[in-house]
């Protein structure tokens, strides 16, 4: 069940070519289909409600307990999901999958499934259009060092999302399994 507002956990791409790129398409697809931006990001986890120190605190916990890993972009995908409507499918490393579920085990999230992806476009659009936009688009497979996590509130009412702590990741290694 999603909530309108809520909190979530990204991995966002340094400041940089990619990022530029990714900040570019998301614009483009927002101004071509009357959509929200927003800043690129790839959810470790999502949709959190419940008292705003509280879940900071336990995000404090997480970066304590991760290390930067690498995130690989693959292919462009589309669904008729509002929120995946248009994106690139991320790799689901070992890394990224022992990230989340460090993270989700800190939120109560264990059991919830996770299908990572960097969003580009959050919207109702018809398949046909998105399909005409995917032989347009120039992207090949690419990859980011996720070392920091940001903590971020979500107004999906109004389609808004604000970064309101950013934290490296301080482990020095990650387990081999939990």
């Amino acid at each position: 069940m999603r909530h309108a507002r809520s909190y979530s956990i990204w991995l966002i791409p340094p400041k940089g070519n990619l990022q530029i790129r990714l900040s570019h398409y998301i614009s483009e697809l927002a101004d071509i289909w009357n959509g929200p931006t927003f800043v690129p990001h790839v959810t470790l986890v999502g949709g959190l409600p419940g008292d705003e120190t509280d879940l900071h605190a336990r995000f404090e916990k997480v970066v304590f307990n991760l290390r930067p890993f690498v995130i690989r972009l693959k292919e462009l995908r589309q669904t008729e999901e509002f929120f995946r409507s248009f994106y690139i499918r991320v790799d689901k490393s070992r890394d990224l999958m022992l990230s989340r579920q460090i993270s989700g085990r800190y939120f109560g999230l264990e059991d919830n499934p996770f299908n990572p992806h960097l969003s580009l476009y959050y919207g109702d659009v018809s398949t046909e259009e998105k399909t005409n936009y995917l032989k347009r688009i120039a992207f090949s497979e690419d990859e980011f060092v996720a070392n920091k996590l940001y903590f971020v509130h979500n107004n999906e009412e109004d389609c808004n999302w604000t970064v309101l702590d950013e934290r490296f990741l301080r482990a020095k290694k990650l387990p081999r399994e939990i």
